[in-house]
């Protein structure tokens, strides 16, 4: 999928979508100091609205469902084994940096109207 290009206007959904996509980022990257509420806001976000997106920001909303997915399985894998001399915080630290780096890079593209 092409960026928007400059002579091509955007729909209301483009626009409306955009708005969503962009709120659900911010969303993710203020859940890094303040997890779980607004990361599950903006889970639920993605899933309603997916459907009803154009395809160029469905794939930011599917990215970011697998992003919120694999984020869960790595905190559910760290948390206990930060008991068992501190490995878990490999898996923690990393699923902190996927949220992060995901929700950067889905930001940055929303600007430019771009997929992710």
């Amino acid at each position: 999928m092409q960026p928007l290009a400059r002579q091509d206007t955007p729909s209301d959904r483009d626009r409306v979508a955009r708005t969503l996509v962009m709120i659900m980022h911010g969303l993710y990257l203020v859940s890094i100091p303040l997890p779980v509420l607004t990361l599950v806001i903006g889970v639920v976000m993605a899933y309603a609205s997916r459907a009803d997106a154009p395809p160029r920001w469905q794939t930011h909303f599917d990215e970011a469902i697998r992003t919120f997915w694999i984020y869960v399985l790595l905190m559910l894998i760290g948390g206990p084994l930060v008991f068992v001399f501190g490995i878990g915080f490999i898996p923690i630290v990393a699923g902190i940096v996927l949220l992060a780096f995901r929700a950067a890079r889905g930001l940055l593209r929303a600007f430019k109207w771009e997929p992710v």
